[in-house]
């Protein structure tokens, strides 16, 4: 769900703006959390908010972290990549699987957007369950 910080019309302003995502991938059993600016420009002053703690391994809440609170610059392809636990790990001290992260960012011009991307962790049960037999 992408909302504009303004009118909302389809041109090549709109096609060559930033889009920032948080995604989970799951391979080999580790668990991480991913930032990437999928768009076609900068993204700029981006931050993150977690409906839920997300507790690594040693117990550091990861959605606390201050790359989540303001990154400043993400060039178009940049990708970050967070390492959270195993995901048998994390499933077995019934860390949330159900997640919501709140997207908030800005182009060059300073025009805000603000996405919210659902993720459902479980669907990753039955792949790691296949690799650890």
């Amino acid at each position: 769900m992408r909302k504009k910080g303004s009118v909302s019309t389809i041109n090549d302003n709109n096609c060559r703006s930033p889009e920032v995502i948080v995604d989970f991938e799951c391979e080999n059993d580790m668990l991480f959390i991913v930032i990437a600016n999928i768009g076609l420009s900068s993204a700029y002053r981006t931050s993150i908010k977690f409906d839920r703690e997300i507790v690594d391994s040693n117990g550091r809440n990861i959605a606390s972290m201050k790359i989540f609170r303001m990154l400043e610059f993400a060039p178009p392809g940049k990708k970050i990549r967070i390492f959270v636990d195993r995901f048998s790990s994390y499933v077995a001290r019934k860390q949330p699987q159900l997640i919501t992260a709140d997207i908030s960012y800005s182009d060059k011009r300073g025009q805000r957007f603000n996405d919210v991307i659902r993720h459902n962790l479980t669907v990753y049960s039955d792949i790691a369950e296949v690799k650890m037999l």
